[in-house]
């Protein structure tokens, strides 16, 4: 479901349906005008624009199965957050660079530690609570990305993000992520086009242990 609410703002809703009924997989407003320096706000629960596969829904996917190279970011399924999202947009040449920077809850960072048995270990002496998951632990994301037209209708887009959040609170253990991504859009005449795309990731998790 997707609707203006007023000349500078649109929400955007998408629910999926399954065996165990339905569910929210995103929910957001933009606003795209009325912002000093041309910025525009994204805030809700939305697929964090890490890269240019992530924010895909599975349905609109070229094959049945996840990308595997998407096995590198945070959450099961999607890089899907609650977060705050501020981005600009301008001309440099003949090409668009957009920029980006989200601030996001950090759920999906998130990773249940399993007690090592040691007498010493926090969740033997403390229980459950003590990784302290309710706890906020924010999450910050970083993209930049360049639009070059190679003809009238073609054109490459290149970027690069990175995001870090907290994997773990009371041991203070973090979870990196770096990527960069390129796509090309290669139309061959005036109803067939080639798209060449690919990414790479990088993770680099601190394990929490019972020392920490």
């Amino acid at each position: 479901f997707d609707a203006a609410l007023n000349p500078y703002a649109r929400g955007t809703v998408v629910v999926a349906f399954g065996d165990e009924g339905a569910a929210v997989e995103e929910g957001y407003f933009t606003l795209t005008r009325g912002l000093p320096a041309n910025l525009a706000l994204k805030a809700g629960q939305y697929r964090v624009g890490f890269g240019k596969l992530n924010i895909q829904h599975p349905h609109a996917l070229p094959f049945a199965e996840r990308f595997h190279v998407l096995g590198y970011l945070p959450g099961d399924e999607a890089f899907n957050e609650t977060g705050l999202q501020l981005s600009e947009q301008f001309a440099a040449g003949s090409s668009a660079v957009t920029l980006s920077l989200d601030a996001l809850q950090g759920d999906t960072f998130r990773r249940l530690r399993e007690s090592s048995g040691a007498s010493n270990d926090p969740l033997e002496v403390d229980g459950e609570g003590a990784d302290r998951d309710g706890e906020p632990r924010t999450a910050v994301l970083g993209r930049a990305s360049v639009f070059t037209p190679i003809d009238d209708r073609s054109g490459l887009e290149w970027g690069v993000s990175a995001t870090q959040g907290t994997n773990n609170v009371a041991a203070g253990t973090t979870t990196t992520v770096f990527g960069a991504d390129v796509k090309a859009k290669l139309w061959r005449s005036a109803s067939s086009y080639v798209v060449l795309q690919g990414e790479f990731l990088a993770a680099n998790r601190e394990d929490a242990g019972p020392n920490n």
